[in-house]
Parts: structure tokens; C-alpha cells; sequence
């Protein structure tokens, strides 16, 4: 499983930079950390939930703003993983349109927990 560090604090930095400048590496890391942390999107969003700073404002902020850049499969989120994992590869490829669904579809699940433990 991937480095269990301060998981609030990369999830809320990515959000920041997934707002405010266009880098598919930003993408990557949220969906790669997401994809890698735990087995579960439950055991990724108790891996955040458990940290005090969790109910933070500024996290809440984090969450919308993850929460808006992985809507859909070709959002800036999961199209940016994909495309820093298969570089060789565009849209309407089967692998990257698999690894950008997959993205997508684990991000989408940890951002609903999360958003249902904050609220």
C-alpha cells in the first residue's frame, strides 16, 4: 500500500493546484494516491477522516474543489492521470479511457464519503 503520510495535507495542497494551474501531474497524484493508499475508497477516506484537521474549513474547501475536477471521466482529474500514466496514449484509447474511468470512478467514491463524513 502507498505511504500513509499526512493525507489531509496532499489531498488539500493537490485540490489547491488542481484549481489553480493546469498540470496533469496534479490529477495523477490525487487519483494515484487515491488508487493506492488502501484497498477501499473507505479505507482511503478513514485514512483522512481519522486526522483532526479533517473538519477544517480549509479541507471542506479541498473536498469541493477535488470533488470539481474529477466529475467526469474527462475532467481535468482523471483525464490528468491518465495521461501521466499512459503518455504514449490519447482519448478514445482503451487503456487510457480505462485508467481515466478508473480514476474517476475511485476519486468520485473517497470525495462522496468524505463529503458525507463532513456534513
Amino acid at each position: 500500500m502507498a505511504e500513509e503520510g499526512c493525507h489531509w495535507g496532499l489531498l488539500a495542497a493537490k485540490a489547491d493546484a488542481l484549481h489553480g494551474r493546469n498540470d496533469s501531474k496534479d490529477g495523477y497524484d490525487v487519483s494515484w494516491w487515491c488508487l493506492n493508499a488502501k484497498r477501499t475508497p473507505e479505507e482511503v477516506a478513514d485514512l483522512v477522516t481519522e486526522r483532526p484537521a479533517f473538519k477544517d474549513a480549509v479541507f471542506q474547501e479541498s473536498v469541493a474543489q477535488i470533488e470539481a475536477s474529477f466529475g467526469a471521466p474527462d475532467y481535468v482529474g482523471p483525464d490528468g492521470y491518465a495521461r501521466e500514466k499512459h503518455p504514449d496514449r490519447a482519448p478514445g484509447d482503451d487503456v487510457f479511457e480505462q485508467a481515466r474511468n478508473s480514476a474517476y470512478h475511485v476519486v468520485s467514491s473517497v470525495i462522496a464519503i468524505l463529503k458525507e463524513r463532513l456534513w
